[in-house]
């Protein structure tokens, strides 16, 4: 949702949302402009993310740079009609103005060229995208052109009118070229030089530094265009028994977080890597060969390696945070299951005084934990009705492991012998809690 606050009650609508519990996120580089800020909200009832788009000025313009600030805030703020939801948005008038000046600004080369030789086909084509083409449609279909042409005689752009309303009527006749618009877009770029925010040599250096991050060969080593948290990111663990349904909430938790945010999934389970699943391969084989000592210190070795990853995933998932990025853990190497015979996700080389098994505990010992852990308990006959591929006994033993657990400060226990929805619910409900909490500090 886009909405425009007037500088003079920008305090006032910070207090509001801080009300609300929403957050400040923040744009990549690439889209950070001034007078624009997003945040993010959570719906307690319904448990969907909703994201504000806040303009503090009208600030547009071409695709990368937006350098223009066309004072037009009071205009609009003039100008309100109750939508029917009951909120204050601008009339469709003033919306159809600024969609042509903002349509054309954003228009590229690639797009006019299309439109250049559909003209010479004699194919039907706009060069804007679909959802721009529709809006058209719909603001063109609600306005009153007369009350438009008002409104925008009273905003003294240093545009000749007919910029505008001529392509109105070129694109409701369907007679649209791409020479109009291409002159078009000269015109609106040159009358409105004077709102620029820098000079064109600075606009158009950021437009092609944006334009070459986002060749192919270049994009996939560049940062995710999605947000980040401004006060720093957490990192939420999910632990349960096999049946628990830990894998299934982590990923509607990845889903539903990064519609917005950047989200990172760490694994502590046994590495899928080809090289440690020959090396306990190697190792059955050794002992089937009576060859004890190489097969207990390969076997050793890999624990260790396994230790190792776990405690550098770990480390990256705080450096993860740090960055203003969430990071969710599907299992969690928890002391809590280091009195197992078996420990789940943990070490496995107690009871021995060799060095690999005092770096294992080392590596264990100095694990740093999630922000918040959340243990689903779930009774043992509901697990079987889940998991039947299990053998039983080690399925009971995982079970009552997970069961045992109780809740202390970072862990919190969830009772997850109710509806899949009900769960989901509860544990993104936590997970704001925890961001807005953070937020909540900082600013103490």
């Amino acid at each position: 949702m886009d909405i425009l606050v007037a500088l003079s009650s920008q305090k006032l609508f910070n207090q509001a949302i801080d009300i609300f519990g929403f957050k400040k996120i923040l744009s990549p580089p690439g889209k950070q402009f001034p007078n624009l800020e997003d945040y993010l909200g959570f719906d307690l009832t319904t448990g969907t993310l909703i994201h504000l788009h806040v303009h503090y000025a009208l600030v547009l313009g071409e695709k990368f740079i937006k350098n223009h600030h066309l004072p037009l805030e009071s205009l609009f703020f003039r100008h309100l009609i109750p939508s029917s939801q009951g909120l204050w948005i601008p009339c469709p008038e003033l919306e159809l103005i600024v969609l042509v000046l903002r349509a054309h600004m954003k228009t590229d080369l690639v797009s006019l060229a299309k439109h250049q030789i559909k003209d010479f086909l004699g194919h039907s084509y706009i060069p804007f995208p679909d959802n721009i083409k529709e809006e058209f449609d719909e603001l063109i279909k609600c306005s009153d052109l007369d009350k438009a042409r008002l409104i925008y005689r009273e905003s003294r752009l240093p545009l000749h009118e007919d910029i505008v309303f001529g392509f109105i009527r070129e694109l409701s006749e369907g007679s649209l070229r791409a020479r109009s618009v291409a002159l078009r877009k000269i015109q609106i770029l040159h009358g409105l030089r004077g709102y620029q925010r820098q000079n064109n040599f600075a606009a158009y250096g950021k437009y092609i530094g944006q334009y070459i991050q986002r060749l192919p060969l270049l994009a996939r080593f560049i940062v995710s265009k999605k947000k980040t948290f401004c006060d720093g990111g957490k990192v939420f663990a999910v632990v349960g028994a096999d049946g628990a349904g830990k894998s299934t909430l982590i990923g509607d938790l990845e889903a539903w977080l990064s519609w917005k945010v950047i989200v990172k999934r760490t694994y502590y389970g046994i590495p899928k890597s080809s090289v440690i699943q020959m090396g306990f391969w190697i190792v059955q084989k050794l002992e089937k060969l009576s060859l004890n000592h190489l097969s207990k210190e390969l076997n050793a070795l890999l624990w260790l390696i396994i230790a190792h990853k776990r405690f550098v995933t770990a480390v990256k998932a705080q450096a993860l945070a740090a960055k203003g990025i969430l990071v969710l853990s599907d299992r969690f190497p928890m002391k809590d299951f280091h009195k197992m015979t078996n420990p789940m996700d943990g070490p496995r080389l107690f009871g021995s005084n060799s060095w690999f098994s005092q770096r294992e505990s080392l590596y264990y010992q100095n694990l740093v934990y999630p922000n918040r852990i959340f243990v689903l308990k779930v009774a043992f006959d509901e697990l079987r009705k889940r998991k039947t591929d299990l053998p039983l006994d080690i399925h009971m033993l995982k079970a009552e492991a997970v069961n045992s657990i109780t809740e202390r400060e970072g862990i919190i226990i969830v009772d997850a012998n109710r509806s899949y929805e009900e769960v989901l619910l509860q544990i993104k409900t936590l997970i704001w809690q925890e961001l807005v909490k953070a937020t909540y500090e900082r600013g103490k």
